[in-house]
């Protein structure tokens, strides 16, 4: 009989441990923490630490969501932290606002690698380089905005720039090696999965949630994982080679 794996065991601990915590919670929610006991108890914390803190213990689930898109369905996207990051980028504004100039910050951006690449600068420079040019497209859009009366924020201007220029040098980058169709749909799963992700960081019931039951983080630790674990077919894979798999069937009638 085979055993389980040492994954499959520490993510079940995991779990369990989660559930008996939040359980073990419950159950004692009705006496007041004093003492060292109130240090789990984060509702006790002011308003604005609470929200900040709310955001944070969303942040792994979704990393668990780009895991399971690269690992489980298939998709490719820039790294797996880069979907969480741009999400934390647009979360103090609105999708369509934070779409819009992300887009425009990637045409500017390439355009000025482009011109870079001829230059044969070292990394380091020529990151300085797409860095003030996505900061001038940044600042420019947000005073574009405002004169054609356009509703928006000033926390538009602080979507993390170093995060729009790493992904400026990456998807330049993919582009010599892989080709631009392959670089355009890289980009677009890219995208997606942060507008996902985005969806998460903003839902304040699961925020609320995450507060209330900070132990949850182990849940999605043991789905981390499982996932990390899994080796079998990706969904995208399945679908691409579905025609295989029908004359094959076909061939065993």
């Amino acid at each position: 009989m085979a055993h389980p794996r040492p994954a499959t065991l520490g993510a079940v601990a995991l779990a369990v441990g989660g559930v008996a915590c939040a359980c073990l919670r419950l159950i004692l929610g009705a006496a007041e923490p004093a003492g060292w006991s109130a240090i789990p108890d984060l509702m006790r914390l002011p308003a604005p630490t609470q929200q900040t803190l709310a955001v944070l213990l969303i942040l792994p689930a979704g990393a668990a969501i780009t895991s399971f898109a690269r690992n489980i369905v298939g998709f490719q996207t820039f790294g797996t932290l880069m979907p969480n990051l741009l999400a934390l980028s647009f979360l103090e504004t609105d999708w369509i606002t934070g779409s819009a100039v992300f887009v425009i910050v990637m045409l500017v951006g390439l355009g000025g690698r482009a011109a870079l690449g001829r230059l044969r600068l070292l990394i380091g420079p020529r990151l300085g380089l797409v860095l003030t040019a996505t900061v001038l497209c940044l600042a420019a859009a947000v005073s574009v905005a405002d004169h054609l009366g356009l509703p928006v924020r000033a926390s538009v201007a602080l979507l993390p720039t170093v995060v729009l220029t790493i992904v400026v040098e990456r998807f330049y980058v993919s582009i010599e090696e892989n080709g631009l169709a392959t670089s355009i749909r890289l980009l677009a799963t890219t995208l997606a999965v942060a507008l996902v992700c985005l969806g998460l960081l903003k839902w304040r019931a699961l925020g609320g949630l995450a507060l209330r039951f900070p132990e949850g983080e182990l849940l999605v630790a043991a789905a981390l994982v499982l996932i990390g674990r899994y080796s079998g077919y990706r969904l995208s894979e399945l679908w691409r080679f579905r025609d295989l798999a029908a004359d094959e069937s076909e061939r065993s009638k």
